[in-house]
């Protein structure tokens, strides 16, 4: 982790709004450093700063002395507050918004000459209202979301949504002693377009079980 103060932050999350310009947006508030942007009536993002939860190192100095001058960069201290940036997208993305979030971190190192940004600044695809299977009796943050701005109706968004199409292909594989193998795969992706991919995979390396799905 970077220990990056508030003020670069706040630098990161503006810079990732500018991305939206064109876009009807409209903001929800949760408070000074959390908030909902409901994009075209449409994709849901939340975008929220917090304190890090990791510890600044005893070498500090030493191990962030290549920062030392850097105006977006404090030499972080024991006792200090850090702060870190989550965006996640609430509602399923069918705007045809696309963030490349590898692009945008480096756009932003760019900028600050700053390393490994990343590590502070994560954003995360739609994941519905599951829970993760390590955390079952803990609410998710579109739950949390979900009472906290019943406005947005997450929940009713959710229901509305009519899901992934996941094509099954089944392919026949003819081995070097002519035995024939079946392997079962799934895909988001048009299925002659996956099935050319995985021959071509295949070719470069070799087939092994576990390798198709």
């Amino acid at each position: 982790m970077l220990h990056l103060p508030l003020r670069t932050v706040e630098f990161i999350r503006t810079e990732f709004e500018k991305k939206l310009a064109g876009y009807r947006v409209e903001e929800f508030i949760i408070d000074e450093h959390q908030k909902c942007l409901l994009i075209e009536d449409s994709l849901v993002l939340y975008v929220g700063i917090f304190v890090s939860a990791m510890p600044v190192c005893g070498n500090a100095e030493e191990h962030f002395a290549w920062a030392k001058g850097n105006k977006y960069m404090d030499m972080p201290q024991i006792g200090k507050d850090y702060y870190e940036l989550h965006i996640e997208e609430l509602a399923y993305n069918d705007l045809g918004f696309k963030h490349n979030h590898t692009k945008f971190v480096k756009e932003i190192e760019e900028i600050t000459q700053l390393k490994h940004v990343g590590l502070d600044v994560r954003y995360a695809k739609f994941r519905g209202f599951r829970r993760p299977y390590w955390s079952k009796d803990e609410s998710s943050l579109i739950e949390e979301i979900n009472e906290t701005i019943p406005q947005l109706d997450l929940k009713g968004r959710y229901k509305l949504w009519p899901g992934l199409l996941y094509n099954f292909v089944v392919m026949e594989v003819t081995d070097a002693s002519e035995n024939k193998e079946y392997a079962v795969g799934y895909t988001t992706n048009k299925p002659h377009s996956y099935v050319l991919s995985k021959a071509e995979e295949w070719i470069r390396g070799r087939f092994e079980h576990g390798d198709f799905r």
